[in-house]
């Protein structure tokens, strides 16, 4: 997921004039993963998008005061600490143009 939104935000978001980027940190269960989650075989679609909520972070290494993504689409609002963080970030060092 990391690789796909990243490499979509660096070829649509080339400069701060860009159109706004939707970064997309949405997950979809195959058919098993639906179906067996509720046996305890497989994580839930929470569990697994509090997992990647919890990697967000990890994309301010991607971002440019050029290159940062303008809306953030996730699952599993209920705890969204990291989420916060990562949008404070992005406010401060990269879409006011400042940097890390």
């Amino acid at each position: 997921m990391i690789y796909d939104q990243t490499e979509k935000m660096l070829e649509q978001r080339t400069d701060r004039d860009s159109c706004s980027f939707l970064l997309s940190w949405t997950l979809t269960q195959d058919n098993t993963q639906a179906t067996t989650c509720a046996l305890g075989t497989a994580d839930s679609i929470l569990d697994l998008a509090q997992k990647a909520n919890n990697t967000l972070g990890h994309l301010t290494t991607y971002c440019t005061t050029k290159s940062y993504p303008n809306i953030i689409s996730i699952d599993n609002v209920g705890n969204v600490n990291n989420v916060i963080i990562f949008v404070m970030q992005i406010n401060k060092f990269f879409a006011t143009g400042k940097g890390i």
